[in-house]
């Protein structure tokens, strides 16, 4: 099963819009088979990928009496091709083993029910937390209806995001800006707002070696449509798409000039704090963008967190001081520190480790608690 996980990992922000899944085959004598997981585009699915590399090497008779372990329950139904279940019950396999259930209506325990019917030897639990992290996006859409937010968030040591407002200023080391780079790569949509565009002008591509056609779909919150033809993002179009939200009240004709360029632009009511955040991950979750990236500055994370909408916030503290700045979110001057989270806060460490010098903090939101907003 930790060989399928790594392998569901592969998927992870390629699989759109399926969710990324891992599967591992091994004969009776657990003689390992063949891997695979969901392809590019959300097909073929992992085991159909699995029994598809099986059969080219000429070993499919191998698999009678073997086991399937799967990250995710077998689906259920027809699609673009057969039903998983109903492949696994073909191959002769004696045993699946997935880790967790599928909470698809059109699956939610029918492909179980489908194997145990066709004389399948059935488990699943194994590992079940592990890859739970790993589908958290597909899960949280599943069952809540709006896609899973992770905030990227870098700080100087002391809590500043920038030295000075509408400056740019570079903290973290190459280190950590790969592991950024990764992060973009395995989610399915970056968020970020308008100023972050207008200071520092960013791609917002995955431009990892090898990685380069694995940007996710770039989303900017630009209320007055402020968005620039001539903008990095705007000129790599052809990197991945690019959506704008903006205001009703926006002009037309700043719509016009971005349309050209290939952006869609998507109006929203607005409220007293701004573009209206959960229509905003309601039109996300009706694209199936179930993984999110919020890259962004304190403005836009405090709007977010305000609202509940933050699942998870990863914190990276450079090793440099600034002394003052533009405080990060949750700054607290006291402390000099970011992320100084109420008492009631439900919030929890879940890792913290280092990145060549610079700090990495992973919190989470509480599993009662994601998806009530």
């Amino acid at each position: 099963m930790q060989l399928a996980c790594s392998y569901a990992r592969r998927a992870q922000g390629q699989s759109w819009p399926n969710p990324a899944v891992g599967c591992v085959l091994v004969s009776a004598d657990n003689t390992l088979l063949s891997v695979g997981h969901t392809q590019k585009g959300g097909r073929p699915h992992a085991e159909a990928d699995a029994l598809k590399v099986l059969e080219q090497s000429g070993n499919s008779a191998a698999l009678k009496g073997g086991t399937a372990y799967v990250t995710l329950e077998p689906c259920a139904q027809e699609g673009r091709g057969p039903a998983c279940a109903d492949l696994l019950l073909q191959s002769g396999v004696f045993r699946v083993v997935y880790a967790v259930d599928d909470p698809d209506l059109r699956v939610n325990g029918q492909g179980r029910d489908k194997l145990v019917a066709g004389g399948v030897s059935v488990q699943y639990g194994l590992c079940e937390e592990e890859v739970a992290a790993g589908l958290a996006g597909f899960l949280a859409l599943r069952r809540f209806s709006r896609p899973y937010l992770t905030s990227k968030i870098a700080t100087s040591a002391d809590g500043f995001i920038t030295a000075k407002t509408g400056q740019q200023t570079w903290l973290t080391n190459d280190v950590s800006r790969v592991y950024a780079h990764n992060l973009r790569s395995r989610v399915d949509a970056v968020l970020t707002g308008i100023e972050t565009i207008l200071i520092d002008n960013p791609k917002l591509t995955c431009r990892l070696p090898g990685w380069r056609e694995s940007s996710p779909v770039r989303i900017i919150f630009d209320s007055h449509l402020r968005l620039s033809s001539n903008s990095k993002v705007a000129q790599t179009i052809a990197a991945g798409p690019v959506v704008v939200f903006c205001s009703r009240a926006a002009n037309s004709q700043d719509q016009i000039l971005l349309d050209k360029c290939g952006i869609e632009v998507v109006r929203l009511d607005r409220n007293a704090d701004g573009l209206d955040l959960s229509t905003a991950l309601q039109w996300c979750a009706k694209r199936d963008l179930s993984s999110l990236l919020l890259e962004a500055g304190t403005k836009l994370n405090q709007s977010f967190y305000s609202a509940g909408l933050i699942d998870q916030i990863i914190h990276l503290s450079a090793q440099k001081e600034l002394k003052t700045g533009v405080p990060g979110l949750l700054y607290d001057a006291n402390t000099r520190t970011a992320l100084a989270f109420p008492c009631d806060s439900d919030y929890t460490k879940a890792r913290t480790f280092e990145l060549a010098g610079d700090r990495l903090s992973i919190w989470q939101r509480g599993k009662e608690m994601i998806g009530k907003i």
